[in-house]
């Protein structure tokens, strides 16, 4: 869990607070743990900082394509 927050903390910088804050309730919206959310958040965003983006657009597609996972694992019953 250390390690997670710690991968949160360095690939949102100053953002983190809305990565736990969606974390959060992601089990009630997403049927995904908070530390799977973290944990694939995280994953989107670095590959959002390998791509150069900004990082606020990082942040913004990295929730939105966590949110799509949630919904897609749902939807198909996979967890």
């Amino acid at each position: 869990l250390e390690e997670v927050q710690n991968v949160v903390n360095v690939s949102f910088g100053s953002m983190a607070n809305e990565v736990e804050a969606f974390a959060k309730t992601a089990i009630w919206s997403f049927g995904m743990s908070e530390l799977t959310a973290k944990q694939t958040a995280s994953t989107f965003m670095a590959m959002a900082n390998g791509m150069g983006l900004a990082m606020k657009d990082g942040k913004n597609m990295s929730l939105q394509l966590t949110a799509l996972a949630g919904d897609m694992a749902s939807f198909y019953n996979v967890r």
